[in-house]
């Protein structure tokens, strides 16, 4: 029983340590930590925009 559950802990940890990179990923995608460099990137982009007079 004990070789049983040292086991399942060993393929966790496997499981753990292979999706650790997408985990990392997901979670800043959904948690919306990217969307101030989002605003920031918005906002400078609008700012910068080149106005050209028009002629009428």
């Amino acid at each position: 029983m004990a070789l049983l559950i040292f086991l399942v802990g060993i393929l966790q940890a496997s499981f753990y340590w292979i999706l650790k990179p997408l985990i990392m990923l997901c979670t800043a995608t959904v948690e919306f930590h990217w969307l101030g460099y989002a605003l920031i990137f918005l906002i400078a982009w609008l700012i910068s925009g080149k106005i050209e007079d028009q002629k009428s």
